[in-house]
């Protein structure tokens, strides 16, 4: 709710004050942040003990939610709790944009299959979708300062620090506003394109604002993010263990053929099973003309209220009357369940 009133408060203000005085604006903005205890909060850099990791996913009893697969990479390899908070909602595809996302406390993680290897997961505008970017010219608040290349705007001191240990651009993206301290002294904070970062200015520490919560609780018009979740798959409670079916569109594909893999999930009363993680990843068995085995390519979704996962992908080209393999693995409650099938591909 604190989170809400502040972004709400900073979006009027910088209508009116953001074009002609940048100044007021930034005492405007922080004004009714100052107001609170703080407009951020710092987490543990693990999580608690009770948690269940596998190698794939991790659940965090704070929530109830889980991070799983190419989520849970990125989530470890950037900074964890302390920069993305704790997930508040499950996998799921977002109505609006037909993209696989999970929110966290700071963020919004996305799935885009098509992009290329280590580019798949991407952070999710928030800056921008919550009007925080600034009309005010760029200037330097802070002793050592990088300009962004994208923006003009500079990022200085801790913020700089912070910046650069913890994913730089590809988790933060370009500053949209230079940083900015509230009428007390107290608080100085910066805008991103993705995240708002909030600086003590007596302890010089950095955390990261509540920014994904916000955008959980006003992206849809009439639910939050967490209950179009529950809404979309209900309250069934799937009677373990689940069995997964896999099947193709194609049994031959060539080069350029859009081939589509799908998962039919049930449980044990042969229900299908909605929320579902699902994770494709489809193998070639023969080395190319360079003695080399090409990549596997790996597709993440979930299943839908019918228990169908879909993937729809570009066949790409592959030594000649190479057999393709697609390993199915979907997580529930911690458990992974896996299974296969194959088709054949052929060389124009």
């Amino acid at each position: 709710m604190i989170t809400q009133l502040v972004l709400k408060f900073a979006r009027l203000v910088s209508r009116v004050a953001n074009r002609s005085n940048p100044l007021l604006f930034c005492a405007l903005f922080l004004i009714l942040a100052s107001a609170v205890s703080g407009f951020s909060v710092s987490r543990a850099g693990t999580p608690s003990d009770t948690e269940e990791p596998t190698a794939t996913k991790v659940h965090f009893p704070e929530t109830g939610y889980s991070v799983q697969f190419a989520f849970l990479e990125f989530f470890n390899a950037y900074g964890g709790l302390d920069v993305f908070g704790y997930p508040i909602t499950n996998e799921y595809v977002d109505p609006i944009t037909g993209i696989t996302v999970q929110y966290f406390e700071n963020a919004r993680f996305e799935w885009w299959p098509n992009a290329a290897p280590g580019q798949r997961v991407k952070l999710g505008l928030l800056g921008d979708e919550n009007e925080l970017r600034s009309d005010a010219p760029p200037t330097k608040n802070g002793n050592i300062c990088w300009p962004s290349d994208v923006t003009g705007y500079y990022i200085c001191d801790s913020f700089l620090d912070f910046y650069q240990s913890h994913g730089g651009k590809l988790v933060f993206g370009p500053p949209i506003g230079d940083s900015y301290i509230n009428s007390t002294g107290t608080k100085q904070a910066q805008n991103f394109q993705r995240m708002q970062m909030v600086m003590d200015t007596q302890t010089g520490v950095v955390t990261i604002s509540h920014l994904g919560r916000y955008s959980c609780e006003n992206r849809y018009e009439n639910a939050t993010c967490e209950q179009f979740t529950k809404a979309v798959c209900g309250d069934y409670q799937a009677v373990l263990p689940l069995h997964i079916d896999p099947s193709l569109e194609l049994t031959k594909t060539r080069p350029g053929d859009v081939q589509t893999v799908k998962a039919l999930v049930q449980d044990s009363m042969q229900k299908p099973v909605c929320g579902v993680a699902v994770r494709f990843t489809i193998s070639v068995d023969a080395v190319g003309v360079d003695g080399i085995r090409p990549q596997p390519n790996v597709y993440e979704t979930t299943t839908q209220v019918n228990g169908l996962a879909t993937q729809s992908y570009t066949q790409w080209d592959a030594p000649k009357s190479a057999k393709m393999t697609v390993l199915v693995e979907a997580v529930y409650q911690g458990v992974i369940y896996t299974d296969t099938t194959q088709y054949s591909h052929w060389q124009k």
